[in-house]
């Protein structure tokens, strides 16, 4: 039998030293790596690239820096320090962004989503909780979609005073669209004040985006859809086509009463027309005769039984140029002589007709 070989302690004591030492060095090798990964990542990722359409908002600890131009980052790179010390929240601000509300409107199934088109049955009543809707002031329910558009002006504002300002600004349009809606009938609020309806709508938000300083410029509100209940579609479908019935014979009256009313005025104004003519022919014809009496006047007082064979004269021509048959009496004791002119003139022209004929 071989005897067991001795070992010495104290070797065995620096081997473990030494192989403790090693892996103590590989240990803190690997770690220093680890850091210097950690530190470049860190390094890598505490810039932040701006784009051209954005502005940066940086919070350290989650507030604004006492010097807010510090707080505002342009469109570039930036440093800053790794979340939670900083965080840089990107705004859109030289675009125009929308917040669409679907609130008011009836739920619908994939497929409808899908083609646009409804499947399956009509369902018999709307079921609260899912299908959207709006009460008009007399009690009838409408369907909506609308869309807001905004900019934003205040990117401090914008960040500070809203931690989700979109589903802020989605809760004030749907506020103001059921509030003014309640005041309205449902013909106003379906078709006929419809750009009453949206200009109301839109006072109505810019205001509560104005008093609670959100930092943002309303540039339109838009109404893009409006349909009554599609259970009550036919009802409001025949009251429409009643209505334009009504509207159709409406314009006809109009019409009418317009061709009717200047056709009026037409002969008014040649009846008034000829009326003047009338009136300035009688002025004209009283102003001759007056001058012409004037006239007779002076001669008369010059020589009056001259200025009476005169008339005398002149009235005989006229009276005997406008007689078809002149006769010449003589004034003899045994009788009368009656010579009748132009009577052989006139049988002349009567035969020359008939010879013509």
């Amino acid at each position: 039998m071989k005897p067991i070989p001795q070992i010495d302690s104290a070797s065995q004591l620096d081997a473990g030293r030494e192989a403790f030492e090693n892996a103590l060095k590989i240990c803190f090798f690997i770690l220093k790596i680890a850091c210097a990964f950690v530190l470049i990542v860190m390094l890598v990722g505490s810039f932040v690239v701006i784009d051209q359409h954005e502005t940066g908002v940086r919070l350290r600890f989650g507030k604004i820096s006492e010097n807010q131009k510090n707080a505002i980052l342009k469109p570039g790179m930036h440093f800053a320090f790794p979340y939670p010390i900083d965080e840089v929240i990107k705004i859109s601000t030289a675009r125009v962004n929308s917040v669409s509300s679907n609130s008011f409107w009836y739920a619908l199934s994939d497929e409808e989503k899908r083609t646009g088109f409804q499947t399956g049955p009509l369902p018999q009543t709307l079921k609260p909780g899912i299908d959207g809707y709006v009460l008009s002031g007399d009690k009838n329910i409408i369907h909506y979609k609308w869309t807001l558009r905004y900019s934003v002006n205040d990117p401090i504002n914008y960040v500070m005073h809203a931690k989700d300002p979109e589903l802020l600004l989605r809760f004030i349009l749907e506020n103001a669209v059921n509030n003014i809606v309640s005041k309205m009938t449902i013909d106003e609020a379906w078709r006929t004040n419809i750009e009453t309806l949206r200009t109301t709508v839109e006072r109505f938000v810019a205001e509560k985006a104005r008093t609670m300083k959100l930092g943002i410029k309303l540039e339109r509100i838009n109404l893009d859809e409006k349909v009554p209940p599609r259970q009550l579609k036919k009802a409001f479908d025949a009251v429409v086509e009643e209505e334009l019935k009504m509207s159709e014979a409406l314009n006809k009256a109009k019409n009418y009463l317009s061709k009717t009313v200047n056709q009026a005025h037409a002969n008014a104004s040649g009846i008034i027309t000829k009326a003047e003519s009338y009136k300035t022919r009688k002025i004209n014809n009283t102003k001759a005769d007056a001058t012409y009496f004037n006239d007779m006047l002076v001669q008369y007082k010059k020589n009056p039984k001259l200025l009476k064979r005169r008339l005398y004269e002149e009235s005989i021509t006229k009276v005997l140029n406008n007689a078809e048959e002149k006769f010449l009496l003589s004034k003899r004791k045994n009788g009368e002589l009656r010579i009748l002119l132009e009577r052989m003139q006139d049988e002349k022209k009567d035969d020359k007709n008939d010879k013509n004929n």
